[in-house]
């Protein structure tokens, strides 16, 4: 996607996250270093794990953990821990402090009590009472020789990119009523003004994003005095709330990044693919690839591609390293050639990751032109613009009968629900279908899915969901291809994300926010923030702003957030002021984990 390109500026860090992320990296390695000098097993809760890579920019967390005497990484589930009579005598577990893993945590120290080890506990993000209390009914509190709360809180991942790695949010928020997680977010959005100043404009859309506004306001007077006296880095911050649009993250993407999450899952920004990507280099063929701006230039030009101009960028790219490649040919002077000679490992680093990124893309392509993923787009759009309901309704019905993968089936139910809406006589019919196919559990997810408003049963919804799409521009109505690329629908083929269009609106519209609020408020959930002051103006010469999405953005919204900040950079640059935004949500997501994760019983 040519256009989305202005984004690929060179790395900005007007705002050091750097310094940030050596923190949180310095406190983990100080914790899982202890016991020092001991060998020790290492147990992880898994929805930790990918925060533990993150931190410590590890692909391997085995060998980056060794130097701290960690001589085997175990995952913390319902079995015993594996042991022999070689195996170290102390065991470091970290685990969130949520009821379901602390619970699998008793049950394994109570089971191996007999052993004597010696065991170390962290609590991520902070030990709780609620904790401590299942501990005791375990009978176990005694044999742990400490306890400790270990911080792992908004994470940088690239200069302009954090995440706080929280599988679960949106279940928690919606479903189990559990606000802990709220509180850690809060505080982690202290710390962060801690090191950063205080952000004087907090402004967002959502019930959720509201309650995180209030615990911030709150924890306002446990702030030091000496973060309160450091000058604000961060001009505003706008927190945007998942609940107010659940369409977009079950939507099929289609953007090169997109589409890599969609095939084959990246995790953490780690991505190993399945197949070779190099018959000169075989040591490239099963490797982990580190998927970010800062290791990999061609991926930072192909990762806001749309699907039908990944070709054209592919070919842009190899231009672009070739004219590098090339300029050895035209130097005849010395200086010139030292300096070359001083680019070119970078150069011919940036040679070997584009034969991956193209051996990758090929297969990306071969994917999302394969009859089944074509006729997915084609029905998506579809349900976006309101039509041929009869055909995509016949089409969902076919993929029941099929045994499609149940994800899949049930993000076309989801999408079949926000845009034309269900009838309880459809509904019915498709339960009894769903039942039939996939097991009498399906009604527990089924019932989780209602409770989230992924499935709204009622009536037709075809109308209001025209009228809101037209008001926000979320549907590009041209079939040039060329328009489409001019807009944050570009990611989407069409559809423009509603959490992306209001940021929008909130960071470059001429607008005043207290004028915004009839716009946002089209879509569900209270417009907070505050209000706006005489001197609400942009005044200095540079300004950060923080884009903060509240239960997880897809790859896709990061592409066509992106976009948006490269228009708003253009456009305050021509008024002389520079400016920097800074994306962080609770996780990204895409349409299969989104909805796994409200599979079954409400904890």
């Amino acid at each position: 996607m040519s256009s989305a390109k202005k984004n690929d500026r060179t790395i900005d860090e007007t705002i050091k996250l750097t310094q940030l992320k050596d923190f949180i990296k310095d406190e983990t390695v100080e914790a899982l270093k202890h016991p020092e000098g001991t060998k020790k097993i290492l147990c992880l809760d898994g929805s930790v794990t990918g925060a533990l890579m993150s931190v410590l920019d590890s692909t391997d967390l085995s060998n980056t953990l060794k130097p701290l005497g960690v001589v085997d990484i175990q995952l913390l589930n319902h079995e015993k821990l594996k042991v022999d009579i070689n195996s170290p005598k102390s065991v470091v577990y970290v685990v969130r402090s949520d009821m379901t893993a602390v619970k699998m945590l008793g049950r394994r120290i109570k089971d191996d009590i007999a052993s004597s080890r010696a065991v170390y506990v962290h609590m991520v993000p902070k030990t709780t009472e609620v904790c401590l209390r299942i501990l005791d009914e375990y009978g176990v509190r005694s044999n742990i020789r400490e306890l400790n709360s270990l911080e792992l809180d908004l994470i940088p991942l690239e200069y302009d990119f954090m995440t706080m790695e929280l599988d679960t949010c949106f279940r928690e928020m919606t479903l189990d009523g559990d606000t802990t997680t709220l509180a850690h977010i809060a505080r982690s959005l202290m710390k962060f003004q801690a090191f950063f100043g205080h952000i004087p404009i907090v402004r967002g859309k959502g019930r959720f994003a509201e309650k995180v506004a209030t615990m911030m306001q709150r924890m306002g007077s446990e702030v030091s005095d000496s973060s309160k006296s450091l000058a604000p880095e961060v001009e505003a911050l706008y927190i945007f709330d998942r609940e107010v649009d659940c369409l977009t993250p079950v939507l099929f993407q289609q953007t090169y990044e997109g589409l890599i999450d969609e095939f084959y899952g990246i995790r953490h920004q780690l991505f190993t693919p399945p197949f070779d990507v190099s018959t000169e280099d075989p040591q490239l063929n099963g490797k982990t690839h580190l998927l970010t701006a800062e290791k990999d230039h061609v991926f930072t030009m192909l990762r806001g591609s749309h699907l039908k101009t990944l070709a054209a960028d592919v070919q842009r790219a190899t231009q672009e390293v070739k004219k590098q490649m090339d300029e050895r040919n035209h130097l005849d002077k010395l200086g010139d050639i030292r300096e070359f000679m001083g680019r070119l490992p970078s150069i011919t680093e940036q040679k070997a990751k584009l034969a991956v990124h193209i051996s990758i893309a090929v297969q990306v392509n071969r994917m999302a032109n394969s009859r089944e993923y074509k006729a997915l787009l084609e029905h998506q759009k579809n349900m976006i613009d309101c039509q041929r309901e009869k055909e995509v309704s016949d089409f969902i019905e076919e993929c029941i009968c099929k045994d499609n993968p149940l994800p899949k089936v049930l993000r076309l139910v989801c999408m079949f629900s926000m845009t034309f809406g269900l009838s309880p006589t459809k509904y019915q019919a498709l339960k009894t279908q769903l039942v039939q196919n996939y097991g009498i559990q399906v009604l527990l997810t089924l019932d989780n899915l209602e409770r989230t408003q992924l499935i709204q049963p009622g009536g037709k919804r075809a109308n209001m969901f025209t009228s809101v799409s037209r008001n926000l521009r979320l549907r590009m109505e041209t079939q040039k291809e060329e328009e489409k690329v001019k807009d944050i629908s570009f990611a989407y083929g069409g559809w423009a994300p509603p959490l992306v269009r209001l940021a929008e609106i909130a960071i470059t519209g001429k607008l005043q926010w207290n004028a915004m609020e009839g716009i946002f408020n089209q879509y569900p959930g209270p417009t907070f923030g505050t209000p706006d002051l005489p001197d609400d103006i942009i005044s200095s010469q540079s300004r950060v702003i923080m884009l903060f999405f509240l239960g997880g953005i897809t790859y896709g919204e990061l592409a066509a957030l992106r976009w948006v900040k490269a228009l708003a950079q253009e456009r305050l640059a021509e008024e002389g002021v520079e400016t920097s935004f800074i994306i962080a949500t609770t996780k990204v997501v895409n349409g299969v984990n989104f909805v796994e994760k409200l599979y079954g019983a409400v904890r």
